[in-house]
Order: structure tokens, then sequence, then C-alpha cells
């Protein structure tokens, strides 16, 4: 070892990079400082801005549109499932469907099934399980002896409900359905507010009550809680015989005499708001609907109709009496 042949590892010196020598060493131009302002920052459009006139691609027509609704099919020729079978990877014996299509590598994605196309030869007879099929693969299958079976497509709804853990079709034992709610609520308009004015509508206390006042109900009403809550229709919705009858059985001359109109003192804009949000909601929306509101005339209605009012609604008109 010699003075002149001391020297140091290979890769201990490397000689500086020269920056700024032209685009072909890569750190031309701006030697790899980059750019200033908006070309130095992310999310910053800089390629199609043209000066400030309107851009080219804002500038052509649009065309055509995504379907949101689009099924998604994997596409299967009949070709290529004979390949398969040839080469053992499908089982010509079982139902082919989109798990073996998948299995053998013929099915890719697809999350609403397969659909079989009639592109090339097929010899096996065979037996699919398929979302959907062409003309051709259809006569393909057939003239090989084969046999396709399609899937029919859940309702999208039926299948939300199932998850929830009942169906859209069948009701929880015991519990109404909803076109048998719709039936007590339109039958029972007028009943209600007679019956159950100081029930809150809907939910099972409101059927509750109405199923306790069968009698007082009328026949059509009667029937729709009866359907609603699995029991029997009222009384008064029996045969016209026994209607009929009613008359005889009740005392002589005991007819019921008509209540007399209720006289009501002037009441001021803050009353007769109260009235209508109180326990006479109900009654103003079954008896008074079609009367329009101002001038008192909502407090006249209910005021000359006083046999059709609930006990509530009649108790607070009766804080306004006139004196």
């Amino acid at each position: 070892m010699k003075l002149n042949q001391l020297k140091d590892n290979k890769g201990a010196r490397q000689g500086r990079v020269r920056v700024g020598r032209g685009i072909g060493s890569g750190l031309g131009k701006t030697a790899g400082r980059g750019q200033k302002g908006a070309k130095s920052r992310s999310g910053v459009s800089i390629a199609g801005f043209e000066g400030g006139q309107m851009p080219l691609h804002m500038r052509l027509p649009k065309r055509g549109f995504n379907n949101i609704f689009a099924k998604d099919y994997a596409e299967v020729n009949v070709g290529l499932v004979q390949k398969a079978i040839d080469a053992k990877k499908l089982d010509a014996k079982g139902t082919i469907d989109h798990a073996a299509l998948k299995a053998a590598g013929l099915a890719r994605g697809g999350k609403d099934g397969v659909r079989l196309l009639g592109k090339g030869e097929l010899t096996a007879k065979l037996g699919f399980k398929v979302a959907g099929a062409s003309k051709g693969a259809r006569e393909a299958v057939e003239k090989a002896g084969g046999s396709i079976e399609l899937i029919v497509p859940k309702d999208p709804a039926e299948l939300a409900a199932a998850k929830k853990g009942s169906t859209k079709a069948a009701a929880t034992p015991g519990k109404p359905t909803s076109a048998q709610i719709s039936a007590v609520k339109s039958n029972c308009r007028s009943d209600y507010p007679k019956v159950c004015a100081g029930v809150p509508t809907g939910g099972a206390a409101a059927l509750d009550c109405l199923e306790k006042n069968k009698a007082k109900l009328s026949a059509a009403c009667g029937k729709a809680v009866a359907a609603a809550g699995g029991g029997a229709a009222p009384a008064n919705s029996a045969a016209p015989a026994s209607a009929n009858a009613a008359p005889a059985a009740a005392a002589p001359g005991a007819a019921t005499p008509a209540p007399a109109p209720l006289v009501l003192r002037p009441m001021l804009p803050r009353e007769i708001l109260f009235v209508a949000r109180s326990a006479c909601g109900p009654d103003v929306r079954a008896l008074c609907a079609g009367v329009p509101a101002g001038g008192g005339r909502i407090i006249e209605c209910l005021a000359s109709q006083p046999a059709a009012l609930s006990p509530a609604c009649r108790d607070v008109l009766g804080r306004f009496a006139a004196r």
C-alpha cells in the first residue's frame, strides 16, 4: 500500500447535481424548485383555463346520460360454458348458476345476476339458473336438450321489510295492517270526535277507545274497528230486523229531546284560537271542515250542533256561554 494508492470507498464521494441544464436532465428550468402561486397548490384546475374565455370542454355539447337504475349483469356466452365443461371446470350434471360460473372464472361482477348470451356452440345438456338469457342462448340450450330457469327478482321494498324482521304483505299477529288502519280512519271520521274526543288520534289508545265504545259507533265504523281489532261487529250493526225491533223494546214515549243550540257571548280572536286548538279541534275538523275561518264562523258552526259535540268540547264552549 502506497500513498498514491489510497482512495475512498466506492460511492463515498458523489459529484454535485448540476441543475438548470435543460429538460433532458429532469431538473431544468425550475431546477427542482417547482412553481409558485396557484400552480403550486392542489385542487386548482389550470390545464383547462383559456385566459378567461369559455374553455373547450365547456363549449362542447353534452350527450347521453348515466342510467342510475341500470342492471349490472355478468354476461356469459354459451361457447365459454362449453369450454369450461370440456376443461372440467364445470359439472355438467349439476345446475349451473351464478356461484358455479363465478367459481369457474366465467362470471365477473354482476350484482344483479348472470345473463346468458348465445355466442359460440353448446353441445352438452345443461341446466341453467340465471337472471336472464338472450333468444340465441335459449335456442342453443334447448337444442342441446338443456333448460333455463329464470330467477324472478325480488321487490326491493319486500327485501327491506324482510331485513327489518317483517314482511310487507303479512302483518304481525294481533297488529292491524295499514289497510285496516286506513279503513278505520275513513269510516270513523265522524264517530271519533263524539266518542273519543279526549283521546289522541292514532295509535293503540285510539283503537282501544273505539273498541270499548262499539255500541255508540256507526255500522261502517264498527265493521272497520272489528276488522282491525279482530273482534265482533257492534250491536248496532246487526240485521235490520233487530234494528226495527229496538223501538218496541224501548220505553213508551221515551223520545230524547234534541239539545238547544249553545248561546255564546262575543269572543275575542285569541279565545276563538284557544277553542280551535283545545279539545274542540277534532270537532272542528269533523263538523266544520267546509266552513271558512274568520269572523267567528267556526264558533257559530260548533254552537249550532250541540248534539254532535264531544263532551270535552261542550265543556270548553260552556266557559264562553252568555250570562
